[in-house]
């Protein structure tokens, strides 16, 4: 089982490499028309970041009623909210740091870089991972 799980680690990881696939996007469309939202923004505000895609997309704006509902919907956490050892946030910061700065680079946006406050409460809006 052990090597099950190494695989879809190493499966995790590589997914989460976004600046290799956005830069891949950005060979093939331009900037204008690539959208990326952080999870992080969606779970602060739902109802505005799909404000913000149906605008992109040139879609009516959400009626209230709906923009209300997704608001007020459920966050699910489906691995079950484990909670991150602090050598592992750290290896992985590491890994991923010059991956999130060509990303932001990429995207001419700071907040790819995921450095996070002190204190941020991750608790709701990214699952977590053991080691």
């Amino acid at each position: 089982m052990t090597h099950i799980f190494n695989f879809q680690g190493t499966l995790f990881l590589r997914a989460s490499l976004y600046s290799v696939f956005i830069r891949d996007w950005l060979s093939v469309f331009p900037r204008d028309q690539l959208l990326v939202i952080r999870g992080e923004d969606y779970y602060a505000n739902r109802a505005d970041t799909m404000q913000k895609l149906f605008k992109f997309l040139d879609l009516a704006p959400l009626p209230p009623d709906l923009a209300k509902a997704i608001s007020q919907g459920a966050v699910v956490n489906a691995r079950g909210g484990m909670m991150m050892r602090s050598h592992t946030k750290t290896l992985l910061t590491k890994f991923y740091k010059p991956f999130n700065e060509e990303l932001a680079a990429l995207l001419n946006d700071s907040n790819f870089l995921w450095e996070l406050p002190d204190g941020f409460d991750h608790s709701n809006v990214s699952n977590s991972i053991a080691s």
